[in-house]
């Protein structure tokens, strides 16, 4: 009736001449208003409203089109797109997605299967459930799916030795899963059925869980947050399902802990929950719950450590020579010899200089062993000692949105890299290719035309190889280091010149595998 009508929060106003007049006040947030007709609608938080008060529809609506399709009105919400006509059921278009664009952290399985969840420390609450992206689509797994989900603010997940994924939340305790069943089912843990224990006590029923590793024996430890109370830093469960219980021998009152890491010693190292934090504490049980007077108990701190930034670790990682690496908020660390702990030996802690005050929210160690970081301004690709860098990824070198990278995960089997951001996921190839343990040499593309290629695949190579590029007279032309499955040539010599055009041998060997092979390839010359 051509009555202008305004929305601020929780009001709806009209204009009275010069003033506006006050229509009707809404206890929920006001998101839209729209004109149906002859009557004012009113979109909320909880669902359209008329502007009696009265409900309209009950959905989670985020926004109403402006136009009609055939006689429908359209909703976009939290479920999909809904299309609304009174008198006949709605028609619920659910496109194939993620919950949600956060991606906090990630695991790849054994089948190439990523495994994501969303919530991370500055959004502890987001609620987008576990989420599964195989064969180019989403399985989303959240309360509003599967109702025996104790809660969706999940921030922590991993895939562990013993074939399972571990999944933590705020508040809702543990889920763990086979990944590799035809239906997933998660199983849920908590202060009912383990011998976890609330933030502020035994009586308290919001639990939260940090990570959780599984030891060479199987057994998987899990952190367990809580205020300054006496109770389990630690849950260990093992294989057959027995559990036991550790307070932190170190400080017994300390709960206020969550992310861990295992060394080849069996020594747990358990980081501080950034911002509370007093120290990097470790504990070792020497194979013996139910002794507790052989137990080795400790502390490292910026006090004691100056190779340490702060003392709450964002991640902390173990690579495969033992080593554990830490992230902070201000930079990042390594732990060269942590099995030193058994014998109370000193400690090597050393800073990675060059990452001083960067904030590091991911740590991924690739099996060619670079170091790959995830912080807030972007990707620092390290070498396996990280004292080189080998590339930095950010918005201005790639198609990335955002510099602020939450988590990375690698299926290794193809070489390719899932970047999480709170804009979304991104994936890119690389050459981090799990090595083969027996030479089985493809090179591509074959032949090797130096007028429309740039570089030649040599893929199938086992570990640390060294690739010789030989005329079929016996003369070297180049030789290349690779760590992984892949390497590249971009037929030049020693000289930067490109080689002429002809037959010439692959040859690699490898003092990690003692073995070598041989490959033919031909080359088109300009």
């Amino acid at each position: 009736g051509g009555q202008l009508f305004f929305a601020s929060k929780n009001h709806i106003y009209s204009l009275d001449g010069d003033s506006l007049r006050l229509e009707q006040n809404f206890e929920e947030e006001i998101y839209q208003l729209k004109a149906e007709a002859s009557e004012l609608l009113a979109v909320t938080e909880y669902g359209i409203k008329h502007l009696d008060n009265s409900y309209f529809s009950h959905q989670q609506i985020n926004n109403i089109a402006d136009r009609k399709i055939a006689g429908k009105m359209i909703f976009s919400t939290t479920q999909g797109i809904t299309l609304y006509q009174e008198g006949l059921p709605d028609e619920v278009y659910l496109p194939n997605s993620p919950y949600n664009n956060s991606f906090s952290s990630m695991a790849v399985d054994e089948q190439g299967k990523l495994w994501t969840v969303s919530a991370h420390l500055s959004a502890s609450y987001l609620h987008g459930g576990i989420t599964c992206f195989a064969n180019q689509q989403w399985k989303n797994y959240n309360s509003s799916l599967f109702p025996d989900f104790k809660g969706d603010n999940f921030f922590q997940i991993s895939l562990q030795p013993n074939g399972k994924i571990y999944t933590s939340s705020f508040g809702g305790g543990l889920a763990v899963a086979d990944p590799y069943q035809d239906s997933v089912i998660f199983d849920f843990y908590s202060e009912t059925n383990e011998k976890f224990m609330g933030s502020k006590g035994p009586d308290d029923k919001f639990l939260v869980i940090g990570d959780c590793k599984v030891d060479s024996k199987g057994t998987a430890w899990c952190t367990n947050w809580g205020n300054q109370t006496i109770g389990p830093a630690l849950v260990a469960i093992d294989k057959d399902g027995n559990s036991e219980a550790y307070p932190n021998c170190y400080i017994s009152n300390e709960r206020r802990i969550l992310k861990l890491a295992i060394d080849n010693g069996s020594t747990k190292w358990i980081g501080s929950y950034p911002g509370e934090g007093i120290g990097i504490f470790y504990f070792n049980e020497r194979g013996t719950p139910d002794n507790s007077n052989d137990d080795i108990c400790g502390m490292v701190s910026t006090s004691t450590h100056s190779g340490l930034p702060d003392n709450s670790p964002t991640v902390m990682k173990k690579d495969a020579y033992g080593r554990i690496w830490l992230g902070f908020r201000q930079g990042m660390s390594v732990i060269i010899n942590p099995t030193a702990a058994l014998s109370k030996g000193a400690l090597i802690i050393r800073a990675i200089s060059f990452l001083n005050n960067q904030k590091i929210n991911d740590l991924m160690i690739d099996p060619v062993g670079y170091i790959w970081v995830a912080t807030a301004t972007g990707i620092w690709v390290l070498n396996k000692d990280a004292y080189e860098v080998v590339a930095n990824i950010n918005k201005s070198n790639s198609p990335l949105l955002t510099d602020n990278i939450l988590s990375l995960a690698g299926d290794f089997s193809k070489g390719l890299i899932y970047v999480g951001t709170e804009q979304g996921l991104y994936s890119f190839s690389s050459l981090s290719v799990a090595p083969k343990n027996d030479y089985d040499i493809i090179c591509y593309p074959q032949p090797f035309d130096l007028k429309k290629s740039e570089s030649m695949t040599i893929d199938g190579l086992t570990a640390e190889s060294e690739v010789k590029i030989i005329t079929i007279n016996g003369e070297l032309v180049q030789t290349i280091k690779a760590q992984g499955r892949k390497a590249i040539w971009n037929g030049r010599d020693f000289n930067n010149k490109k080689v002429s055009g002809g037959v010439y041998l692959v040859v690699p060997s490898s003092s990690i595998s003692n073995t070598g092979s041989v490959q033919k390839i031909a080359v088109l010359g300009e």
